[in-house]
């Protein structure tokens, strides 16, 4: 577990970089890294849980008149599923994800391209 965090570079490692490591300091078949990668694409998503006063305060915004907009990093495929486990898209009024925008933020969260 201490190789896993480690190499995770606080979240922005490519998840096949990072099990493809994992494998080869842990002397493991190399295929198994493809089955992590499978494996974690499948289940991550359902796995992810709200902060607990997270719908509600969508919610109260959303009765205030405000308009909310979502912006998040990582792949199309991966944050709209979290979304989708999440029943969040119906919160918000647009919602741009950094891989659909063709943006890939880095560790120091520079987010300029946006503005």
């Amino acid at each position: 577990m201490r190789i896993l965090v480690e190499n995770d570079l606080d979240g922005y490692a490519p998840r096949r970089d990072l099990f493809t490591g994992l494998i080869a300091q842990c002397d493991l078949p190399s295929g198994f890294a493809t089955t992590l990668l499978i494996d974690y694409r499948a289940r991550f998503p359902s796995a992810c849980v709200l902060f607990h006063d997270a719908a509600q305060t969508l919610s109260c915004l959303r009765a205030a008149g405000l308009k909310l907009g979502l912006i998040t990093n990582g792949s199309k495929r991966m944050q709209s599923r979290k979304l989708e486990c999440l029943a969040l898209s119906a919160n918000f009024d647009a919602v741009l994800i950094s891989d659909a925008e063709g943006i890939h933020q880095t560790r120091s969260r520079d987010l300029s391209p946006l503005h």
